[in-house]
């Protein structure tokens, strides 16, 4: 099989929790889980499927293929044969927080007729986690690489700031499946296997329990009910769906994988169709990124303040970049009336978007108090 790529291997087990005992040394693990769909039983499920294999192709080990140093850890799909008992955020975070999940992100959804048609309804849930001891988190790992952190350090002690995601909770614009894809895949076993040595020929339907072992573009090399064999992944609508790289650059988030991040998220700002607030979140990733890999946050930064100049997490982001602009200048050793001067940038930041908070914010606030202890150090 050396037509077959390796260049980013990764075994991922996708297994009912349900039966299954704990896979995974969970510390280096981020994991995304995936319930099956609501809607019409064959199609639901060869969408699921669909969308499973896809966020798993995007998975990589590290960012070149000769830096196992630059390894980004354990990345997973799962799933389980439990559907969610309601399709709410709730329900998704409970799913996420049982002891034998424990995924840092559940996407669920439904299938449902529309007129002559049929759509796919999606949303993600991003659930916390609380710290275990000085060490760990509820879901044992060690980094949160999702939150920015920033810390500058003073003459005996530092002064951290922190900002979470975006949000935690978000709903896409529903995707409209084409005819041809229902007509497809609506049967229960509409998903073939076909023989890796000659891939025209088909070997049987995949079943419920799948090993997904290699990945191409295009298709992925599977194991289930005891073959091995290629199942090709079909666009799930007309228009590119921004669910699957969306979804996919948030995992990369998870993982500190920076540039893929930026690499998926720069498709998802493609489609014009994404809702607005989508729009945002991804402006906002991609800040991050380019903050933690010493570029320019400006742009993306300023897209999303003119997506919706009321968005207090836009305002949030754009104080920690003028923040990190300030330990960058600290660490540098440069002049210190270069970080005086943004010191001030970073207030009149503050000053002018001082209305959209809270009197009290507590974040706000421990800004404020450590920008004061950072310019007196100084």
């Amino acid at each position: 099989m050396r037509h077959w790529s390796r260049r980013i291997l990764l075994y991922v087990l996708l297994l009912p929790w349900v039966a299954s005992p704990l896979i995974f040394a969970a510390e280096t693990e981020v994991s995304i889980y995936i319930p099956p769909f609501d809607g019409l039983t064959g199609l639901a499920r060869s969408v699921n499927t669909v969308v499973r294999l896809q966020i798993w192709q995007t998975l990589r080990t590290s960012g070149e293929q000769r830096d196992p140093a630059g390894s980004f850890g354990l990345g997973t799909v799962k799933w389980g044969q439990d559907r969610l008992p309601t399709l709410t955020y709730s329900a998704a975070d409970t799913f996420a927080h049982h002891a034998r999940i424990l995924s840092q992100m559940v996407l669920f959804g439904a299938v449902q007729e529309y007129g002559d048609g049929v759509v796919l309804q999606a949303f993600l849930s991003l659930p916390s986690y609380k710290r275990l001891g000085s060490r760990y988190f509820a879901d044992f790992r060690e980094e949160r690489p999702e939150v920015w952190i920033i810390r500058v350090p003073l003459a005996n002690c530092f002064i951290e700031f922190q900002q979470d995601v975006p949000r935690r909770r978000l709903a896409f614009e529903p995707v409209i499946l084409e005819r041809a894809f229902v007509n497809r895949y609506s049967d229960l076993d509409a998903i073939i296997m076909y023989n890796p040595s000659r891939p025209e020929e088909p070997i049987g339907p995949a079943g419920d329990i799948i090993e997904a072992l290699e990945q191409r573009e295009g298709a992925a090399l599977i194991r289930s009910q005891g073959r091995t064999g290629i199942v090709r992944l079909p666009e799930l609508a007309t228009h590119r769906s921004e669910i699957v790289d969306f979804v996919s650059g948030v995992v990369r988030v998870f993982r500190g994988d920076w540039p893929g991040a930026l690499d998926l998220f720069s498709l998802v700002l493609k489609n014009p169709r994404i809702p607005t607030d989508i729009r945002i979140d991804t402006h906002l990733y991609r800040a991050m990124a380019n903050a933690k890999l010493g570029r320019s946050t400006e742009n993306d930064l300023q897209q999303a303040l003119d997506l919706n100049p009321y968005a207090v997490r836009s305002v949030r982001y754009a104080i920690m970049s003028s923040l990190a602009n300030v330990k960058q200048s600290m660490d540098r050793k440069e002049p210190l009336s270069k970080a005086r001067l943004l010191i001030e940038s970073t207030r009149c930041l503050i000053v002018r978007y001082r209305g959209l908070f809270l009197e009290q914010d507590p974040w706000l606030n421990h800004v404020e108090q450590g920008l004061s202890k950072i310019e007196a150090s100084i």
